[in-house]
């Protein structure tokens, strides 16, 4: 939030902000996990745990259920919150200039903008008609919970991931990069489904590509479910 908040352009509305940076919560949640489980392993605290009998599935417990609860509050969130914006899920580009001049100020209904004869800009009521266009033309409701099925199934999958990891094992120093590899499998073609979606054509055509989005993070999930069960 803090970076969106520094680098967008001026006067971006709070939801188009929270819009673009929910994307990366699924990557925050596994980031959050592996710093977590870091210091134990650095202080070879997770070693020792294991040498007196405890599994390392039960060492990381605590903080994969802190990685999977902020994924699918986030998906939550995303749903039930209709204001945060989806451009960061569904990009888009701006067809055209939005921008009218009303007799007073020059008025962009689209982002609910206005710029008076001073130069100030401020925030201005959207168009119903235009609200209603990009709701039929947009992801919709159904984008809506596709792109929050995604976070919350790639936050799990991510956060299972960051536990795997044991940094302590160079033996296994294949581990890490096969992880990587997976985690670009499974990203790189939602995010093409994503754009995908956010050209298409015709509902149906959309909601096909919508239902392909969800298997590359459904994929990665399964994955990772089967790399952490398996270190025991």
């Amino acid at each position: 939030m803090l970076l969106t908040a520094t680098t967008d352009e001026g006067d971006v509305a709070w939801p188009v902000r929270i819009g673009r940076t929910w994307p990366v919560v699924p990557m925050c949640a596994g980031v959050g996990v592996w710093a977590a489980l870091a210091g134990v392993r650095a202080r070879s605290e997770r070693l020792a745990l294991e040498a007196l009998g405890r599994s390392p599935r039960r060492n990381a417990a605590g903080p994969v259920a802190a990685g999977v609860l902020v994924s699918l509050l986030a998906g939550a969130l995303l749903v039930a919150c209709p204001r945060i914006d989806l451009q960061g899920y569904f990009p888009t580009m701006a067809r055209g200039s939005d921008w009218t001049f009303d007799g007073s100020d020059f008025v962009d209904h689209a982002h609910g903008l206005r710029v008076t004869k001073d130069g100030a800009s401020v925030a201005s009521a959207m168009a119903t008609d235009t609200t209603r266009h990009e709701e039929e033309s947009g992801p919709g409701v159904a984008g809506r919970s596709v792109a929050a099925a995604v976070t919350a199934l790639a936050g799990g999958a991510l956060t299972l991931l960051a536990a795997s990891v044991r940094r302590t094992e160079r033996k296994d120093g294949g581990t890490t990069l096969r992880f990587a590899a997976a985690v670009l499998l499974a990203v790189l073609p939602t995010i093409f489904l994503f754009h995908a979606a956010a050209v298409a054509a015709s509902r149906s055509s959309r909601g096909i590509v919508l239902t392909a989005a969800i298997v590359p993070a459904l994929s990665l999930l399964v994955y990772a479910a089967a790399k952490f069960r398996a270190d025991a």
